[in-house]
C-alpha cells in the first residue's frame, strides 16, 4: 500500500470529523426521541386512567340500575310489599359493602290528588307513628312510604314528598313515561343532617300494575310508585381514582357544561395540571361531565432512565465510530461496496429480462386458453392479436384476422357509428362494457355475413410503447334465446292468472249477488244471516283481489287488507249502525300472510267485527270498533290481532247463544285453520285478541278462547 499524500490525509480527517459531526447528531436525537417516548407513556397512562374512572363511574351507576329493576320487580310480581319483606330484599342486597355511596332503598307511593288522608293512616296503622305527608300536597304527590335501611338519616325522608320538588319531578315524570330508570338533576337530600353537606342525586324507578304498558298514557293511569336510590356524590365518587395513581384529581357536573352550580364533585389538587381531559359518561335520562387532570407527580410515576442510557450508548458508539472511519481499510471497503453494487445492478436486470419473456409467455398462454373471443387493435382500428376462440366466433381460419380493419367484424349498417365509438373511446380510454348502442343490440358479423348479438368489453393496454385497446367479445346468442324462452313463459303464466282471477272474482261476485237478491225478500232474521254469508263471500274476494293486485301473488298485506275490508263491512252495516265508528290501527305494520292462512285471518276478522256490531250496540247506541295489528318479540315473531269496542261487553256467560250462532261456531274454526290462540280480555267493552306466529308454523290442536284480566 503506497503512502498517502497530506492531501489525502487532510480529506480524510475532514470525512471523519464529519461523520463525528452526523454521529452526534443522531445520538441527541435518539436522546429527544427517548424523552419524547417518555412523554407519550405518560400521556398514554393517563389516558387509560381516564378510561378506567370513565368506565367505573359507569360501572357503578349500572349497578345501581340493576339493584332498582329488581326492586321494581319485587313490587310488580307481588300483591303486596309489606315493610318486612322490603328490609329482608334490601338487607339481601348489602348496599354498603357492594353499593359505596348509596345512601338507602326506598320506595314513593304515587297519590291522585285529594287520596292521601287514607294513606297516611294506612302507614300509620303499619307502625309508622306520627307519619305525615310534607310539604302538604296541592295536588298530584310521591310521598316515600318505605326506606332502608332505616337509620337517622332515611328516618328524615319517610313521608317526604318528593313530587313536591320540580328536579325531583322532572325525573319521576321521565321515569314514569319511559318505563326506563332515570336520574335526577342535582338537589340537597334530606338526609342531610350533619356539617359534611354534600350535592346529591337520586335515581328513579317506576313500577305499574300488572307490569310495564305499552303507551305513556297506560303507564300513567296504571303507575303505582316508584322505587328509589339516593346518592350523596361525595361518598360516591371520592375513590374513583385507584390509589398506585397519585397526582390525578377530578370534578364531576350535571350536564354537557362545567358551571359551577351543577358541580356534584371536586377531588383536591396535587400541584399545577400538565394533563386535562374532559370526557362524558351518559346515565339514564341525564349526561355527566368529567374534568380530569394530572400534575408533575403523575408523570413521574412513568419517567424512566432510558434517555440518559440512549445518551451514554450514543456516545460511546461516537467515538468507536471515530476510529473505525478513520482507519486505513475504508478505500477497501468502498470499492467492495461498489463491485457488490455492479453485480446486484447486472443481476436485476438480468431478472428483469427473464420476468417480462415469462409475463410474454403467460399472458400469449392466457390469450390462447381464454374461452371469450380476444381482440387487440391499433388506434386506427388495425387488428394486432386475435386468439383462437375470437377466429372461431367470426368465422376467420388462424391468422386471417391479422392486420384486417377491426371494421369488418361489425355490421355495414354500423360501422359509421361504430368508428365514431372507436374516437370517443380513443380520447376518453377506461374500462367498459358494451351490450347495446343507442338502444340498439351489438351485433357481430361473421365472415359469411351473418349477423349475431355480442357483448364487447374494452381496456386500454399500453403494448410496445404504443396505446391500444384489448376488446374481448361474448356471442349471446344463446342468453338471448333464454331470454326470450323466460318472457314467453312469463307471458302465459300472467295470462293464466289473470284468467283465473277472472274467473274466481265473477264466481264470487255471482253468489254475492244472489245473496243480495235472496235477502231482499226474506225475513228480518233471514235477511241477517245472508248479508252475515254475503259479507264472509266479500272478504274471501277481497283477499283474491289483493292477491292479484300485489306483484308477490303467494302473500297478502295484512294491513292493507284490513283496511279495505274494514271500509266494505262498515259501508255494509251503516244503515243498521249509523252511530258506530270502525277504525284500523297498525296498518303499516309489515305482515304478510300466506294463502292459507290469509282467508281464515279475513274471515276471523269478519266475524268478530260483525259480532261487535250486532251485540255491542243494542237500540242503536253510539261508538267504536277498533281493528288493530302489531308484532311483538325481539324479532317480531309474533303477531297480535285486536278487535276492540267499547260498547255494553259480553254476558257473565258468554257461550249463552252459541249453539245457534254460525259466527261463534266459525270463530274457533278459523282461529285454529290460522294457527293462532284467542283471548278475550276482559274490562270495559269486549276486546279479543288472536295471537299467531308471523312465519307459518305446523298446525296445531284447536283450543277454546281463555280470559285474562285486563
Amino acid at each position: 500500500m503506497g503512502r498517502r499524500t497530506p492531501q489525502e490525509g487532510d480529506r480524510h480527517d475532514r470525512g471523519a470529523w464529519v461523520v463525528m459531526v452526523v454521529a452526534i447528531a443522531l445520538a441527541l436525537l435518539s436522546w429527544r426521541l427517548a424523552l419524547e417516548q417518555d412523554r407519550r407513556q405518560a400521556e398514554l397512562r393517563f389516558r387509560v386512567a381516564v378510561d378506567d374512572m370513565v368506565e367505573t363511574v359507569s360501572a357503578r351507576m349500572q349497578g345501581y340500575e340493576f339493584a332498582l329493576r329488581a326492586a321494581g320487580a319485587l313490587f310488580e310480581t307481588s300483591e303486596r310489599v309489606d315493610r318486612g319483606e322490603w328490609k329482608r330484599f334490601v338487607d339481601s342486597l348489602r348496599l354498603h359493602d357492594a353499593m359505596p355511596g348509596v345512601q338507602g332503598l326506598g320506595f314513593a307511593r304515587a297519590l291522585p290528588p285529594g287520596d292521601t288522608s287514607g294513606f297516611r293512616d294506612r302507614v300509620r296503622a303499619e307502625g309508622v307513628e306520627g307519619f305525615e305527608i310534607r310539604p302538604p300536597p296541592q295536588g298530584a304527590s310521591g310521598p316515600v312510604e318505605m326506606i332502608e335501611p332505616l337509620d337517622s338519616r332515611n328516618r328524615r325522608a319517610l313521608g317526604f314528598d318528593m313530587y313536591s320538588d320540580a328536579v325531583r319531578r322532572a325525573a319521576m315524570d321521565l321515569a314514569r313515561d319511559t318505563g326506563q330508570p332515570a336520574v335526577s338533576g342535582p338537589v340537597r337530600l334530606v338526609q342531610e343532617i350533619d356539617a359534611d353537606v354534600q350535592p346529591g342525586f337520586l335515581m328513579y324507578v317506576a313500577v305499574y300494575r300488572g307490569g310495564r304498558p305499552p303507551s305513556p298514557a297506560q303507564r300513567a293511569s296504571s303507575l303505582i310508585g316508584w322505587v328509589f336510590s339516593p346518592f350523596r356524590s361525595g361518598d360516591l365518587l371520592r375513590g374513583l381514582v385507584p390509589r398506585d395513581t397519585p397526582g390525578v384529581s377530578f370534578e364531576v357536573f350535571d350536564g354537557s357544561e362545567p358551571e359551577p352550580a351543577a358541580r356534584l364533585f371536586a377531588s383536591a389538587a396535587e400541584g399545577d395540571a400538565v394533563h386535562r381531559t374532559t370526557r362524558t359518561v351518559d346515565l339514564p335520562g341525564r349526561r355527566w361531565l368529567l374534568r380530569i387532570s394530572a400534575s408533575d407527580e403523575f408523570d413521574r410515576v412513568a419517567r424512566s432512565n432510558q434517555p440518559w442510557l440512549v445518551a451514554g450508548v450514543g456516545a460511546l458508539m461516537n467515538l468507536a465510530l471515530l476510529l473505525y472511519v478513520r482507519s486505513e481499510a475504508r478505500e477497501r471497503h468502498r470499492a467492495t461496496r461498489e463491485a457488490q453494487r455492479l453485480a446486484a445492478e447486472v443481476e436485476g436486470r438480468r431478472e428483469a429480462e427473464q420476468a417480462m419473456r415469462a409475463s410474454e409467455r403467460r399472458f400469449r398462454e392466457v390469450v390462447e386458453a381464454s374461452p371469450t373471443g380476444l381482440v387487440m387493435a391499433d388506434p386506427d382500428g388495425r387488428i394486432l392479436l386475435a386468439n383462437p376462440q375470437a377466429e372461431r366466433l367470426f368465422g376467420y381460419g388462424s391468422g386471417e384476422l391479422l392486420n384486417r380493419s377491426i371494421e369488418e367484424l361489425v355490421p355495414e349498417g354500423m360501422r359509421e357509428a361504430h368508428g365514431e365509438h372507436r374516437d370517443r373511446f380513443r380520447q376518453t380510454p377506461g374500462r367498459m362494457t358494451i351490450a347495446s348502442v343507442q338502444g340498439r343490440d351489438l351485433l357481430g358479423r361473421r365472415r359469411d355475413g351473418t349477423e349475431f348479438p355480442v357483448e364487447v368489453g374494452l381496456s386500454p393496454i399500453e403494448h410496445g410503447g404504443e396505446a391500444t385497446v384489448l376488446a374481448s367479445i361474448v356471442d349471446l346468442s344463446a342468453r338471448q334465446a333464454a331470454q326470450d324462452l323466460l318472457a314467453s313463459a312469463l307471458r302465459e303464466k300472467t295470462v293464466l292468472l289473470d284468467e283465473v282471477h277472472h274467473r274466481v272474482k265473477n264466481n264470487l261476485q255471482v253468489i254475492t249477488s244472489l245473496l243480495s237478491l235472496q235477502a231482499r225478500g226474506a225475513p228480518p232474521e233471514a235477511q241477517s244471516a245472508l248479508t252475515e254469508c254475503r259479507n264472509r263471500v266479500h272478504a274471501m274476494a277481497l283477499t283474491h283481489q289483493l292477491l292479484h293486485e300485489n306483484s308477490d301473488v303467494t302473500r297478502l298485506q295484512v294491513g292493507e287488507y284490513l283496511k279495505r275490508l274494514a271500509r266494505l263491512l262498515g259501508d255494509s252495516h251503516r244503515g243498521a249502525a249509523p252511530g258506530v265508528v270502525l277504525r284500523v290501527e297498525g296498518t303499516d305494520v309489515p305482515l304478510t300472510l300466506d294463502l292459507p292462512r290469509a282467508i281464515p285471518c279475513g274471515l276471523l276478522v269478519n266475524e268478530l267485527i260483525t259480532n261487535a256490531y250486532k251485540h255491542a250496540f243494542p237500540g242503536g247506541g253510539r261508538g267504536e270498533i277498533v281493528v288493530g295489528i302489531a308484532l311483538e318479540g325481539e324479532t317480531g315473531e309474533t303477531a297480535v290481532l285486536s278487535v276492540t269496542d267499547d260498547g255494553v261487553g259480553l254476558p257473565d256467560d258468554p257461550d249463552a247463544g252459541r249453539a245457534g250462532s254460525l259466527g261463534f261456531q266459525l270463530v274457533p274454526l278459523l282461529v285454529d285453520q290460522l294457527g293462532a290462540e284467542m283471548v278475550r280480555v276482559i274490562g270495559e267493552g269486549t276486546r279479543f285478541e288472536v295471537r299467531f306466529p308471523a312465519r307459518p308454523v305446523e298446525p296445531r290442536r284447536r283450543a277454546e278462547p281463555r280470559e285474562e284480566a285486563a
